[in-house]
Protein backbone atom coordinates (compact mmCIF):
# COMPACT_ATOMS: atom_id res chain seq x y z
CA UNK A 1 0.00 0.00 0.00
CA UNK A 2 1.08 3.38 -0.81
CA UNK A 3 -0.15 6.93 0.50
CA UNK A 4 0.16 10.10 3.08
CA UNK A 5 0.94 9.23 6.29
CA UNK A 6 -0.95 11.15 8.49
CA UNK A 7 -1.64 11.49 12.55
CA UNK A 8 -4.74 11.99 14.00
CA UNK A 9 -4.69 12.06 17.71
CA UNK A 10 -1.69 9.52 18.25
CA UNK A 11 -2.81 7.19 15.83
CA UNK A 12 -0.69 6.99 12.47
CA UNK A 13 -2.43 5.92 9.71
CA UNK A 14 -1.72 6.04 5.72
CA UNK A 15 -4.00 7.68 3.73
CA UNK A 16 -4.75 6.34 0.33
CA UNK A 17 -6.60 7.58 -2.57
CA UNK A 18 -9.95 4.96 -1.85
CA UNK A 19 -10.45 6.71 2.01
CA UNK A 20 -11.08 9.58 3.70
CA UNK A 21 -9.20 8.59 7.37
CA UNK A 22 -6.63 6.04 5.98
CA UNK A 23 -5.24 2.80 7.69
CA UNK A 24 -4.52 2.73 11.19
CA UNK A 25 -0.77 1.01 11.59
CA UNK A 26 -0.63 -1.50 13.86
CA UNK A 27 2.64 -2.80 14.37
CA UNK A 28 3.82 -6.49 14.62
CA UNK A 29 6.60 -7.28 17.72
CA UNK A 30 9.57 -7.00 14.77
CA UNK A 31 9.05 -3.31 14.59
CA UNK A 32 8.62 -0.17 17.51
CA UNK A 33 7.04 3.21 16.62
CA UNK A 34 7.33 6.73 18.63
CA UNK A 35 5.87 9.56 17.28
CA UNK A 36 8.42 12.95 17.81
CA UNK A 37 7.01 16.27 17.11
CA UNK A 38 6.23 16.39 13.36
CA UNK A 39 7.78 12.74 12.43
CA UNK A 40 7.27 9.28 13.15
CA UNK A 41 10.85 6.85 13.83
CA UNK A 42 10.38 3.03 13.30
CA UNK A 43 13.04 0.77 14.75
CA UNK A 44 12.44 -2.79 12.96
CA UNK A 45 14.46 -6.18 13.65
CA UNK A 46 13.70 -6.13 17.28
CA UNK A 47 12.93 -9.67 17.21
CA UNK A 48 15.49 -10.82 14.24
CA UNK A 49 18.34 -9.11 15.45
CA UNK A 50 18.55 -7.11 11.85
CA UNK A 51 17.94 -3.69 13.30
CA UNK A 52 16.98 -0.74 10.79
CA UNK A 53 15.77 2.57 12.18
CA UNK A 54 13.55 4.79 9.70
CA UNK A 55 12.59 8.68 10.15
CA UNK A 56 9.70 9.87 8.18
CA UNK A 57 7.69 13.15 8.42
CA UNK A 58 4.30 13.31 8.82
CA UNK A 59 2.55 14.30 5.70
CA UNK A 60 4.99 12.23 3.17
CA UNK A 61 4.20 9.79 0.89
CA UNK A 62 5.36 5.87 1.91
CA UNK A 63 4.86 2.65 0.60
CA UNK A 64 4.34 -0.26 3.19
CA UNK A 65 4.33 -3.84 2.91
CA UNK A 66 1.70 -6.28 4.78
CA UNK A 67 -1.92 -6.06 4.78
CA UNK A 68 -5.54 -5.52 6.32
CA UNK A 69 -6.82 -7.06 9.67
CA UNK A 70 -9.84 -6.94 10.89
CA UNK A 71 -10.15 -7.02 14.35
CA UNK A 72 -6.27 -7.18 15.71
CA UNK A 73 -5.63 -8.99 18.32
CA UNK A 74 -4.78 -8.17 21.66
CA UNK A 75 -0.81 -7.78 21.28
CA UNK A 76 -1.58 -6.04 17.69
CA UNK A 77 -3.70 -3.60 19.65
CA UNK A 78 -1.31 -2.85 22.51
CA UNK A 79 1.00 -1.46 19.74
CA UNK A 80 -1.64 1.49 19.36
CA UNK A 81 -3.99 4.11 21.10
CA UNK A 82 -6.82 2.60 22.24
CA UNK A 83 -9.13 5.26 20.52
CA UNK A 84 -7.40 4.62 17.48
CA UNK A 85 -10.31 3.16 15.26
CA UNK A 86 -9.90 0.85 12.29
CA UNK A 87 -9.28 0.14 9.20
CA UNK A 88 -6.57 -1.85 10.27
CA UNK A 89 -3.46 -2.13 8.43
CA UNK A 90 -0.83 -4.68 9.71
CA UNK A 91 2.90 -3.11 8.44
CA UNK A 92 4.75 -5.86 7.19
CA UNK A 93 8.89 -6.01 6.25
CA UNK A 94 8.52 -2.82 4.08
CA UNK A 95 7.74 0.81 5.46
CA UNK A 96 9.94 3.15 3.11
CA UNK A 97 9.18 6.85 2.02
CA UNK A 98 8.34 7.38 -1.83
CA UNK A 99 10.68 10.06 -1.74
CA UNK A 100 13.60 11.54 0.48
CA UNK A 101 12.88 14.41 2.91
CA UNK A 102 14.66 17.39 1.61
CA UNK A 103 17.13 19.14 3.92
CA UNK A 104 16.14 22.36 5.22
CA UNK A 105 18.71 25.34 4.01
Amino acid sequence: MSGELIEINGCVRVKDSDSNDGYALVWPPDFKMTIEDDQIKVVSGLVSGQHLERVIKIGELVKLGGGIVGNPDEQLRGTIPSDCIGPYWVVGSNFLPLSPTPTPK
